[in-house]
């Protein structure tokens, strides 16, 4: 191998310690210096991963989320490009830069269509069970491996383990957003 490396360019060899120390990657991506806020409604379908529940039913329930949230007056009147779209494996992040009251709007409308929904399944198995999670909160925009805008920062990051204290059919909210949002109208205290 030293045979090997002795014959090479001095410029391939200088390439190929910068890659082994990891110094290629210093220039990896542009990470806009600037964040971009978001209104965050973050949900996953509580037992989504349970091993017990056939794939295929779990794949359902994800389908059934996905129709519900579509169904929302919030979000089919939400504006497509102030809203960022984030699927979960069995939730869903969305983020609205244009109003604080969106991801409260949406959650209380899919929790009725929700009650509505799971009153006409039969078995205990078959009904979707929610936890959501709000907060506010900046984040990068950054490229993923699609090339496609994508997001991470401490917005998103927080509102998912404001989820995670949610139980199945809980809403749950950081002190932070509901301070901004309960001013808005009386209707929010």
């Amino acid at each position: 191998s030293f045979q090997i490396l002795h014959s090479c360019p001095d410029s391939f060899i200088n390439d190929l310690l910068d890659t082994l120390k990891g110094k290629d990657l210093d220039d990896i991506g542009d990470i806009n210096s600037f964040t971009k806020t978001f209104f965050w409604f973050f949900t996953d379908i509580v037992a989504g991963s349970n091993p017990t529940i056939p794939s295929k039913e779990q794949a359902r329930k994800v389908l059934v989320l996905n129709e519900l949230i579509a169904r929302t007056e919030t979000f089919q009147n939400r504006d497509p490009n102030s809203t960022v779209i984030l699927p979960t494996g069995d939730g869903m992040a969305i983020g609205f830069s244009d109003s604080p009251e969106y991801p409260l709007r949406l959650s209380i409308q899919l929790h009725k269509i929700l009650t509505e929904y799971n009153k006409s399944q039969r078995r205990k198995k078959e009904k979707v069970l929610l936890r959501i999670g709000i907060d506010i909160g900046p984040v990068y925009i950054i490229k993923d491996l699609n090339g496609q805008d994508n997001v991470w920062g401490p917005g998103i990051i927080l509102t998912r383990r404001v989820m995670d204290l949610a139980g199945d059919q809980n809403i749950f909210c950081s002190s932070r957003y509901a301070e901004d949002v309960r001013v808005l109208s009386p209707e929010y205290k």
